[in-house]
């Protein structure tokens, strides 16, 4: 499998070598201020201490800076390398195929469907997986024990898969076991018969028609010292949807009950927490949350709801308006979706969005509650633009925005499309001072710091730059020097 992806990886990096990458590693070599129209401009990063060099307006650009260094071709294929942490990424067609290694572990996936992944993920162990969704999924490794086949839907055994630790079947859906920490269950003509065994647990389905669990009271160590105890339960169902009675946290301090016949009821009952609603779904819920320490009405829920209390408050009347919040999180709207508002205070942050129609306008602010600066700031306007303030100061702002208020800080979405559709870039850097523009991909271009400023036109063919009490000029790449006179 690695000398496989080893000839992958090795393939494409072919568009370097036939496309201007070559090129400009025999021509630009680590200069800074070349210019040559519209095939490369080459200029100094302006948010890091680096390099970056673009080709043909929106078709081709490089970036290296620290330890990392960047090469895309936009909608096609990008790779991204950090020699300090030895890891390595390409995307083709993002998100058609992609590849990532980080050390001796590598994953490389096709859409959701084909994956295959290994390497060493602890000091004694070192595995490869390779899985073509759904039908087929393979494990192999030095540890003899670790190692899996399954083919669907015929016969096969896969660990750590689908959220069990255990699956073994013959012709799925006719027999399928799975195990899950102590629970077992063997399916029959899955998931309509089922035989469910476990640490003082028996149960059986015969589905829609009925089913009966129960398990006993058990006990669990702590990650400290000394043991919980660990709830039983008894859970009835007949002619699923309509009836079922729950027992559960049998033998704790919280025992509830909850039951159903619907559409006449739904039921819950608790130390914590009461809860009913008559008729269900669309009748009305009436709860009592002891613990939360409030009362909540909903006719139907959830689109009339009140709610009162320490631990809660709501008004809503959706679609029209609606009023939520507790001690931590609040959120409001007006006229879902035309206009929706979101609150999470923590212990040191508190972080806002203001949302107009969903992704058409967001608004995310994050503040320090110790001295109530702003950390963080982000501004999207779907599709036109996007802009961001770190911490540091460090601002960016981008215009076209296609996908970015949508998938925001997705890396790969800014590495393989960002730099096609940004018409306009701003970029300033907060702890050097440093500020660049560019309008159409460098048509024209503005660079400045503290002493020197940067301007040029029509890809460089007219360039102006200002360092001190120095003036220069290039037109059509011809250079004019002036120096202002001193007093």
């Amino acid at each position: 499998m690695c000398s496989i992806l080893k000839r992958i990886n090795n393939m494409f990096r072919m568009p370097y070598v036939i496309t201007a990458f070559l090129w400009a590693r025999i021509t630009l070599k680590a200069s800074s201020e070349l210019a040559l129209g519209p095939l490369a401009q080459s200029f100094e990063s302006t948010l890091h201490q680096g390099l970056r060099q673009e080709f043909f307006g929106p078709l081709l650009y490089r970036e290296s800076y620290e330890s990392k260094r960047t090469w895309s071709i936009p909608f096609l294929f990008s790779r991204i390398q950090d020699k300090t942490i030895d890891a390595d990424e390409w995307d083709l067609m993002y998100p058609v195929l992609g590849y990532d290694r980080a050390g001796e572990e590598y994953r490389i996936q096709l859409f959701q469907f084909i994956s295959a992944h290994g390497g060493q993920k602890d000091l004694d162990s070192n595995a490869d997986r390779l899985a073509i969704f759904p039908f087929y999924y393979h494990q192999r490794s030095n540890h003899p024990e670790k190692n899996y086949t399954a083919f669907l839907p015929f016969y096969g055994h896969m660990k750590d898969r689908f959220l069990r630790d255990e699956i073994d079947f013959i012709l799925w859906p006719l027999y399928v076991k799975t195990r899950k920490n102590d629970l077992i269950t063997e399916n029959y003509i899955a998931p309509l018969v089922h035989y469910r065994t476990g640490d003082s647990l028996k149960g059986w389905q015969f589905w829609p028609i009925a089913g009966w669990e129960t398990k006993g009271i058990t006990t669990r160590k702590l990650l400290s010292e000394g043991e919980e105890i660990v709830g039983g339960h008894q859970k009835l169902m007949l002619f699923w949807p309509f009836f079922f009675q729950h027992k559960e946290q049998i033998g704790t301090s919280n025992p509830t009950y909850k039951g159903s016949f619907i559409p006449f009821y739904s039921f819950e009952r608790s130390v914590n927490r009461d809860s009913t609603t008559i008729p269900w779904p669309l009748g009305l819920t009436m709860t009592h949350d002891r613990v939360k320490q409030y009362r909540e009405y909903g006719a139907p829920w959830p689109v009339i709801v009140w709610a009162e209390g320490k631990g809660k408050y709501t008004r809503r009347l959706w679609p029209l308006f609606g009023v939520s919040h507790n001690a931590s999180l609040r959120s409001d709207f007006f006229l879902w979706p035309l206009y929706r508002y979101r609150e999470k205070t923590t212990k040191v942050s508190t972080r806002t969005r203001h949302q107009i129609l969903a992704y058409l306008y967001s608004h995310i602010e994050e503040r320090n509650l110790s001295n109530l600066e702003t950390t963080f700031e982000q501004w999207n306007f779907w599709p036109f633009f996007s802009k961001y303030k770190n911490n540091e100061g460090d601002q960016r702002f981008q215009a076209l925005a296609i996908l970015e208020p949508i998938l925001p800080g997705n890396e790969s979405v800014e590495r393989n499309y960002s730099h096609a559709w940004s018409i306009w870039r701003s970029e300033t850097n907060g702890s050097t001072g440093k500020s660049s523009q560019s309008l159409f991909w460098n048509l024209y271009r503005s660079e400045k710091t503290e002493t020197n400023r940067r301007v040029s036109f029509l890809f460089g063919l007219f360039q102006y730059e200002r360092k001190e009490t120095n003036r220069r000029y290039r037109i059509f790449f011809i250079p004019f020097k002036t120096n202002k006179p001193t007093s």
